[in-house]
């Protein structure tokens, strides 16, 4: 029992640890001409404390309270006080590449982190790393003996890093100039792997005299299941496949060669791929055929909207808000892809949005571990009552999890399906427990009306050749359906499964011959502009009414009344009736009458 006790204390405080990496990490942005960020309060403010002045690369880190330990351009390393960290010059990255650092921390270490480096332009100083222990410098941080220990000789200017599937452990990945390599490296509890796992697939980067064509960012998904390219000089963006299990790219797409791609970042729900081109492009990866991925490419930012600036945009950067950030070279504003989960414009691009406090940006933003920013929640279907669909984004390991749903509800479900009964806006929190660590995200939904429908109603039609089937304009029947129709679209269907799912609509509204004798049915969806919806049943009903010309009956009867010499008798008209009935389709429901003449 000793010994179980004895590892089971340590295995607490390692699970404990490692689950603390979270957004916070990234709370903390220094990058530009001097200029800082910090994502700790309710809105990212300017901070103007740094002293970094680098043209693109840069990196930082915060402790798991979003507190800063340490940043750098990958030359010189700067510490929470932005003194220069001891040792820490002369660090082999340059402020010229496009990643020129990316920080990871050791896997059950509370003090040691690694920054990795890139040289520009395919340097020889290629990939290297460099080991910080933050109880050096009373608290401070320093770097160890292990200063630039050489990966590779010969990279672009590439690095991006995600966690491990299962492993408490990170991939850091970059690619080899003049190849069609990936290189992913593995950071353990043993420290960086210098083995790393090679992926020959996509495009080869071949080696020119300008060596322009290493730059363009490299990013994972939140998720680490996507990774994607942007190559500047070669005009190329390329997606590729991840497993973090294994750390192998696979299955390239080639989005586009005709774009000179600079900056590239996915979505927080990491359905979407946005990338800098001059013009911002965006690509839904919601599909796994690759020509509808390639086709969705939709340009989201006309470049002359930039004051005639058209040159000069640079990279992308998620953040802990779940906003997407967009430098522009000497430029004291960053542009905000606002709602980056949405497609087309509902991602609401805003240009200038960001006022740096008098700092200027330039082309860099700092990277980090994508898989920070696989926290939180999303929430789909927000129409009043019907379920909406809540996901969690959780990436570690924990023990307990509390939604608040904000009406007054909870659960404890991982991915659960909650109700509103009426329209509004709710602040929805999820908690998630591992040990003493509580991680909250709150997030304000708003919940739509529905359509207000009449759920049966009926549209009828002359038949004028007694087989049951008419030709009928569905568009007349629509005031009867909603009394909002300007406001709302609204298809028709033949069964009501299609309805709901809006799938296979009918297309000839204004000529849609019935496919049942004297009764039909079909279904109409009404939605309205946020996407919610309801149906109507509409009864197609064909009056079949007329009496053929050759429909003839003549009855001939003696005069039986009290006088039986004055032309009056009584006719028994019975057996007519049905016989009338039996001219017309079954489902025909005729009322027969008798008249003395036709008018």
């Amino acid at each position: 029992m000793n010994i179980m006790k004895n590892r089971l204390i340590p295995l607490i405080f390692i699970l404990y640890c490692f689950v603390c990496m979270s957004q916070n990490e990234t709370n903390i942005w220094y990058f530009g001409q001097n200029a800082g960020l910090d994502f700790n309060g309710d809105s990212p403010a300017a901070i103007m404390d740094g002293r970094l002045n680098t043209g693109e690369g840069c990196a930082s880190i915060s402790d798991t309270d979003g507190n800063l330990l340490f940043y750098t351009d990958g030359v010189t390393v700067y510490n929470k006080n932005h003194q220069t960290m001891p040792d820490s010059e002369g660090l082999n990255g340059d402020f010229s590449s496009t990643h020129s650092a990316i920080i990871i921390p050791k896997p059950k270490s509370a003090d040691i982190y690694y920054i990795f480096t890139a040289d520009a332009k395919g340097g020889e100083n290629g990939l290297q790393y460099s080991e910080i222990d933050m109880a050096l410098g009373s608290g401070l941080g320093g770097i160890t003996d292990n200063k630039n220990i050489p990966l590779h000789p010969l990279i672009t200017e590439k690095l991006t890093a995600v966690k491990h599937a299962t492993l408490e452990e990170y991939w850091v990945i970059s690619h080899r100039y003049g190849t069609n390599q990936f290189l992913t490296f593995r950071v353990s509890e043993n420290g960086v792997d210098i083995n790393p796992i090679i992926s020959g697939v996509g495009s080869t980067v071949e080696i020119t005299p300008d060596r322009l064509n290493t730059t363009g960012q490299i990013k994972i998904s939140p998720n680490g299941k996507k990774l994607a390219v942007a190559r500047t000089a070669d005009a190329e963006v390329q997606l590729f496949d991840f497993n973090a299990s294994t750390g192998e790219v696979t299955n390239p797409i080639t989005l586009s060669s005709s774009h000179g791609a600079y900056g590239i970042e996915f979505s927080p729900n990491n359905q979407i791929l946005y990338v800098n081109a001059g013009l911002l492009y965006q690509y839904d990866l919601s599909s796994s055929i690759p020509s509808n991925i390639i086709d969705s490419e939709l340009a989201i930012l006309d470049p002359f909207s930039l004051d005639n600036v058209n040159t000069g945009l640079g990279a992308l950067q998620l953040a802990s808000n779940g906003k997407i950030y967009l430098a522009q070279w000497d430029s004291p504003y960053l542009h905000i892809i606002n709602e980056p989960n949405n497609l087309g414009l509902d991602c609401n691009f805003e240009l200038k949005a960001l006022f740096l406090g008098g700092s200027l940006s330039k082309l860099g933003l700092p990277p980090f571990i994508q898989s920070f920013f696989n926290v939180g929640f999303q929430a789909n279907n927000i129409c009043e009552d019907n379920a909406t669909q809540f996901t969690t984004n959780i990436s570690q390991p924990y023990e307990n999890i509390i939604w608040d749903f904000g009406d007054g509800n909870t659960s404890t479900e991982e991915n659960p399906l909650h109700t509103y009964n009426d329209p509004g806006i709710y602040d929805v929190s999820l908690t998630i427990t591992s040990g003493a660590d509580n991680s909250v995200e709150i997030k304000t939904i708003t919940i739509y009306e529905q359509p207000i429908v009449s759920p049966i109603v009926k549209l009828g039609q002359c038949d004028d050749d007694l087989d049951g089937f008419s030709t009928f304009n569905l568009n007349e029947v629509i005031p009867e359906i909603t009394t909002n129709y300007s406001n709302e679209t609204i298809t028709f269907y033949e069964f009501e499964i299609d309805a709901i799912n809006g799938n296979n609509a009918i297309s000839n509204t204004i000529g849609y011959r019935n496919e049942t004798a004297s009764l039909d049915l079909i279904w109409a969806r009404v939605e309205n502009n946020n996407g919610c919806f309801e149906t109507s049943q509409i009864n197609l009903e064909i009056s079949t009414t007329q009496i053929p010309n050759t429909f003839v009956r003549e009855f001939y009867q003696c005069d039986n009344g009290i006088d039986i010499t004055d032309g009056i008798a009584s006719f028994d008209f019975s057996s007519v009736p049905n016989e009338i009935q039996e001219l017309f389709p079954i489902e025909q429901q005729l009322i027969i009458n008798f008249y003395r003449n036709q008018l």
